[in-house]
């Protein structure tokens, strides 16, 4: 993988902006912090997390699909919404369309929290 160059008008400007509230500051100490950054970011995965339903949640899991509400209910799993259902006279909502990140359910096999 090819390191990313930092341009030197980029530090420039970078030092000049930031010259009110850290004087000291030189382009050498913000190249080498953000170099410092850019190797802690390499590895790390870019992409979005892929999502997946309820019922391929609890396969994956190896858990009824009862269970797996259960899970989400508790706070175990992060509901992503994708479309709005619609509300009842009482207030309350129903329907609509809901994923879970795969990176949780991976979370709680490795946890061993089901099954």
């Amino acid at each position: 993988m090819r390191k990313a160059k930092i341009p030197e008008s980029a530090l420039q400007i970078a030092a000049l902006a930031l010259k009110d509230s850290l004087p000291d500051l030189t382009k050498e100490m913000l190249r080498e912090a953000l170099d410092c950054r850019l190797q802690a970011a390499v590895g790390k995965d870019t992409e979005p997390d892929r999502l997946v339903s309820a019922v391929e949640g609890a396969r994956l899991l190896g858990i009824s699909r009862r269970t797996f509400d259960r899970l989400a209910n508790a706070g175990c799993l992060h509901r992503v919404r994708l479309t709005q259902g619609h509300y009842r006279k009482d207030g309350r909502e129903i329907g609509g369309s809901v994923r879970f990140r795969l990176s949780d359910v991976e979370r709680i096999v490795a946890k061993g929290l089901a099954g």
